[in-house]
């Protein structure tokens, strides 16, 4: 049971990671600006952003 605790735990925290290093709708609606390129490839922008486009 506690591990089944520990890896629920260690998921979300890995989730919330990947979700913070997203662009927000915000961006994705701004389009691709050079400064993300500190973060983000183009490719890696458009990729993340397609869902949010539809």
């Amino acid at each position: 049971m506690r591990l089944a605790i520990l890896l629920a735990g260690a998921l979300a925290l890995s989730g919330a990671a990947l979700a913070a290093n997203a662009p927000t709708k915000q961006q994705c609606s701004d389009g691709w600006k050079a400064e993300y390129s500190k973060m983000w490839t183009q490719a890696q922008f458009d990729k993340a952003c397609h869902p949010a486009k539809k």
